[in-house]
């Protein structure tokens, strides 16, 4: 089963560009099938930004839900893909 990531920045702020590059990196260093990543531009899409909550860019959604706080470090988002992975596998 696939995850779901969407990724909320905004064109015009510096720290997005290093996240979009961040889950990027991740998303590619994993198998295609294991991940489906989408790129919210806030500007053009502020509806979808509001439904999941998104209240300051770079912001991240796994599967419709919003990682709470500031962008995971590298390590942490590699740990917590991991994590979301192996409780998705068949027993």
């Amino acid at each position: 089963m696939t995850i779901k990531l969407e990724l909320f920045y905004s064109p015009y702020c510096p720290r997005c560009r290093k996240a979009r590059d961040r889950v990027r990196s991740i998303v590619t260093s994993w198998p295609a099938r294991c991940f489906e990543l989408r790129e919210v531009n806030v500007v053009n899409e502020l509806d979808r930004a509001v439904a999941v909550g998104v209240l300051q860019t770079p912001a991240l959604a796994i599967d419709g839900q919003l990682v709470v706080g500031p962008l995971p470090s590298l390590d942490s988002l590699q740990i917590l893909m991991r994590q979301r992975l192996k409780g998705r596998q068949s027993p």
